[in-house]
C-alpha cells in the first residue's frame, strides 16, 4: 500500500482514541494500547501518517514525552516507522505481536474498545433529487429522490458546491461540503461502545433508569393475534396517541401525519436521507445537537450555522441566510435548545416559520426536550407547528428512558408516507412490544411526566449548587427546562480540559463538539440526570482536574470532536 501523504485528521484521531486514559498503568502504555487497537481494526491503515508528537500531545493534554514514548513502544513492536523529515507512519507489516507479548505492557481496563473508523468516499451517492427551477418548494413537499437533475437546479448547484464551485450566478464564496463520512467519528456514539468502567458520564444526557410505570406496561402488554408485527409507519394505536398529544397542544393532527421511528435519531436520519443530497446546504443552530451534525456530515451537506443566544436562534440572521441560500433543510430546537437550554419567544418562532414556508425551506423542529419544563404551572409555549408547516420530531427517550427506543415525526401525510417507505427499507418497522408499551404509558402519562420533571428540576438545582461551591469561577445561567447546563470556563478550552477531566474519572462534552461555527471553545455541556451523590462526586473530580489544569497560552482551534458519550 502506498504511503498516505496527508496526515490523519487530528480531530478524528482524538475522537477515535476515546477514553484511552481511563485504564490502569502509565499513560504512554495506555496510549500505545489504544493506537494498537485502532491499527488492528484498520482505523489506522498501513502507511497512514500520524500527527507530530507535539500536536497530538497538545490535543490530548499530555506531555510530549508521553506521545514520544507511546510512538517508540509501537516502533519497537514493528507497528510504526519513524524517520526524520518523514514523520511517523503506520508500518506495512502484517500482524504485529499480541500486546500481551510485549515486555512491560500495562494492564488496561476499559480502554481498548474504541469505535470504528471514519471512511471517506470520493464520490458520495445519497438518495436525493432536484427541485425544478422556479417551482416553489414548501415544507412537506420535498424533492423526489431519483428525479432528473435540471441544469441550474439547487441539486446541481449543490453538486457544484460539493466539488468546490459556487452555484451558477452566485457571488457566494466557495464553501466545499467536505468529505462524506460513512461511519461515525462522533464520540457521542463511539463511547456508547466502550466497556463499562468507573468514569462518571456527564456527557450522555438520558434518564439513569426506567420508571416503574414502564416495567408495569411491559408486564401487562398483550401481543396481538393475527398480526405479522411489521408496521413500517408505526402501530395504528401509537400513531393515534401521538397525534392526540399534538392536538391537545393546539396542533390538529391526524394519525396519518405521524411516523413512528426507532428514537428521534432515526427520524432525523430519515429526513436527512430523503431531503439532502451531497453539497446541499442545511441551516443549523450553533451550537446544536451533535448527533444531527453527524448525520448531515454523512450526507455530505454544507452547514449554514446561525448563532444561538439567550433567547434561541438569531431569527433575523436565519431569515437572511434562507433568503440568500435557500437551504434544502433547516434544523432548529425552539424549546429548551440542546445544549444551551434557550427558549425561542413566540413572535420570533412565528417569524421563523412564516419565513421558511414563504421561501420553500423545509423546517424541522426537534421537540425531544419540549415537555421538560421545570415549572409545571407555567403556561405551555406554542409549538412551532401551530404557526405553519413544520416537521416536528419527538421521542420518549428523554421523558421516560433511553432504552425505550420510541420516537416519532409529525408532518404532511404525503411526506410521512414517503418516509415510511424509506424506513421499510431499513427495519420494516420499530419494535412492536415497545410500541405497545408506549401506548400504555401515553394513556396515563401525566404521573410519569410529573415524576420526571421533579427529578430533573432537583438535579438541576443540585448540580448548580455543587458547581457554585467547588468551582465558583465557572459560570452557567440557570435553565427553565431541559436536562443540561451550558457552562463557560474562565480560561482555557473545553477540549483540552475534557482530556484532563477524563483522567480524573469524569467525561464531559466540550462545547466545540456541537458548534459548526467552530466556536463555544470555552464551554462545556453537563447533564444533571444522575443521582445527587453521583453529581456531587462528579463535581469533586472536576474540581480536582481544574486545580491541575494549565491551558496552553495560545491554543489552536479546538477539536470538533471530544470526550463525550
Amino acid at each position: 500500500m502506498e504511503p498516505i501523504d496527508a496526515p490523519l485528521d487530528l480531530d478524528h484521531l482524538v475522537a477515535r482514541l476515546g477514553r484511552w486514559s481511563a485504564g490502569r498503568g502509565p499513560l504512554y502504555l495506555l496510549l500505545a494500547a489504544r493506537l494498537r487497537r485502532l491499527m488492528d481494526e484498520a482505523a489506522l491503515p498501513p502507511g497512514a501518517l500520524l500527527p507530530p508528537d507535539r500536536r497530538l500531545a497538545k490535543a490530548l493534554a499530555v506531555g510530549r514525552t508521553t506521545v514520544v514514548a507511546a510512538y517508540d513502544t509501537l516502533r519497537q513492536e514493528g507497528r510504526l516507522v519513524r524517520r526524520q523529515g518523514s514523520g511517523t507512519r503506520v508500518a506495512r507489516a502484517a500482524l504485529a505481536p499480541e500486546p500481551s507479548r510485549v515486555a512491560g505492557a500495562a494492564r488496561v481496563t476499559g480502554s481498548p474498545h474504541g469505535g470504528g473508523s471514519t471512511q471517506v468516499t470520493g464520490s458520495p451517492q445519497v438518495a436525493g433529487s432536484a427541485r425544478v427551477p422556479g417551482a416553489p418548494q414548501v415544507a412537506g413537499s420535498p424533492r423526489l429522490p431519483g428525479s432528473p437533475q435540471v441544469p441550474g437546479s439547487p441539486q446541481v448547484a449543490g453538486a457544484a458546491r460539493a466539488a468546490g464551485s459556487p452555484p451558477r450566478g452566485s457571488d457566494a464564496p466557495v464553501r466545499p461540503a467536505g468529505p462524506r463520512v460513512t461511519e461515525t467519528s462522533n464520540p457521542l456514539f463511539l463511547h456508547l461502545l466502550e466497556a463499562p468502567d468507573d468514569v462518571i458520564l456527564l456527557s450522555c444526557a438520558a434518564p439513569a433508569q426506567p420508571p416503574p410505570e414502564l416495567a408495569e406496561a411491559y408486564r401487562s402488554l398483550v401481543l396481538p393475534d393475527g398480526d405479522l408485527g411489521y408496521h413500517p409507519a408505526g402501530l395504528a394505536a401509537l400513531r393515534a396517541a401521538v397525534a392526540g398529544r399534538y392536538a391537545a397542544r393546539g396542533v390538529p393532527t391526524e394519525p396519518g401525519q405521524i411516523l413512528v421511528t426507532t428514537g428521534a435519531q432515526q427520524a432525523i436520519s430519515l429526513l436527512t436521507r430523503l431531503l439532502l443530497a451531497p453539497g446541499d446546504e442545511v441551516l443549523v443552530e450553533a451550537p446544536t445537537y451533535p448527533g444531527a451534525l453527524d448525520l448531515f456530515r454523512e450526507a455530505a451537506a454544507v452547514p449554514l450555522p446561525v448563532a444561538v443566544g439567550p433567547y434561541g436562534i438569531d431569527v433575523a440572521e436565519a431569515v437572511r441566510l434562507m433568503e440568500r441560500h435557500r437551504p434544502a433543510l433547516a434544523y432548529v430546537m425552539a424549546r429548551f435548545q440542546n445544549p444551551t437550554g434557550a427558549v425561542l419567544p413566540p413572535l420570533a418562532g412565528r417569524r421563523l416559520v412564516e419565513s421558511a414556508n414563504a421561501l420553500g425551506v423545509p423546517l424541522v423542529d426537534d421537540e425531544v426536550l419540549a415537555d421538560l419544563a421545570f415549572d409545571p404551572a407555567s403556561p405551555p409555549e406554542r409549538s412551532l407547528s401551530s404557526y405553519g408547516e413544520v416537521i416536528g420530531v419527538g421521542s420518549l427517550s428523554k421523558m421516560v428512558w433511553g432504552g425505550l427506543r420510541i420516537g416519532w415525526l409529525r408532518g404532511p401525510a404525503h411526506l410521512v408516507a414517503r418516509l415510511a417507505r424509506l424506513k421499510a427499507l431499513h427495519d420494516l418497522g420499530s419494535d412492536l412490544p415497545s410500541q405497545l408499551a408506549a401506548v400504555r404509558l401515553l394513556d396515563d402519562f401525566a404521573p410519569v411526566l410529573a415524576a420526571r420533571l421533579a427529578s430533573v428540576r432537583a438535579g438541576h438545582d443540585h448540580l448548580r449548587a455543587e458547581l457554585a461551591r467547588r468551582l465558583p469561577s465557572w459560570s452557567c445561567a440557570p435553565s427553565t427546562g431541559g436536562q443540561t447546563l451550558w457552562v463557560r470556563l474562565p480560561h482555557g478550552d473545553g477540549v483540552s480540559f475534557a482530556q484532563l477531566a477524563l483522567r480524573h474519572g469524569v467525561a464531559v462534552l466540550p462545547g466545540s463538539t456541537a458548534d459548526a461555527l467552530g466556536g463555544s471553545l470555552r464551554h462545556l455541556r453537563l447533564h444533571f440526570l444522575a443521582p445527587p451523590d453521583v453529581l456531587t462526586e462528579a463535581v469533586r473530580r472536576l474540581a480536582a482536574a481544574w486545580a491541575e489544569y494549565t491551558p496552553d497560552p495560545a491554543p489552536e482551534r479546538a477539536s470538533l470532536h471530544a470526550i463525550v458519550v
